[in-house]
């Protein structure tokens, strides 16, 4: 409405009042007030358990059966957005990772919304070493070798973002899980209501997930 407004006025050459401030403002605010509708689901602790499995036994090639579980794990476990683990301006590169015997420090050269600043997230090991990132990760590591170049990679290069997506939804749908309503931000979305869930609090939760704002209370699906 705002820029049909904009257009006739433009239009007749006569002054555009919806340039002016303070309806930038009340627009901007407006939008905030009630965010676009988000139909994508989050997944439970459950899911990227059921993914791992599926991908222990779909792939005939042994390296993606590392690659993907590890893929899948850090990235609820991290709370990632898929450009950081995928091609992009923000893709992690392995010497981004510092492992441990129980852990996992990732430091963010870039990030979405992080205006330029540095960031770390730590993940630790989890009980069940089926799902542990840690483990996961380090199982990985020991097909990839420790070469400089994206920590995630395939045939030399970083995953592409629909790669990964097209494998993520396959996944879903041999274990049985309908995919139409999961994607990549399914992992992100999945970390903070699990989190909330377990009785995080929200000063937690933004800094687990590198949120800069309350953002985050949106991710936030609990029933």
């Amino acid at each position: 409405m705002i820029s049909a407004l904009s257009y006739v006025h433009k239009l007749s050459s006569v002054s555009d009042p919806t340039s002016s401030y303070i309806v930038r403002k009340s627009t901007k605010t407006a939008h905030k007030l009630k965010p676009a509708n988000d139909s994508r689901l989050p997944f439970t602790e459950e899911i990227p358990e059921q993914l791992v499995k599926t991908s222990r036994q779909a792939f005939q090639n042994i390296y993606l059966t590392y690659l993907y579980p590890s893929m899948f794990l850090l990235a609820f476990h991290a709370f990632q957005r898929v450009g950081e683990i995928t091609e992009s301006d923000h893709t992690l590169a392995f010497s981004d990772v510092t492992l441990t015997n129980d852990s996992i420090l990732i430091s963010f050269r870039s990030a979405k919304h992080s205006a330029g600043k540095h960031q770390e997230a730590v993940v630790t090991t989890v009980a069940n070493p089926l799902i542990c990132p840690v483990q996961a990760l380090k199982e990985y590591i020991v097909k990839r070798r420790r070469m400089p170049g994206p920590l995630f990679k395939l045939n030399g290069r970083s995953l592409l973002r629909r790669d990964f997506v097209t494998t993520l939804k396959a996944m879903l749908n041999i274990a049985g899980i309908p995919a139409d309503r999961f994607n990549s931000h399914s992992f992100r979305i999945g970390a903070a209501t699990s989190s909330a869930a377990k009785g995080a609090s929200d000063a937690q939760i933004r800094k687990r997930g590198r949120w800069q704002s309350d953002a985050f209370k949106r991710y936030i699906r609990l029933p």
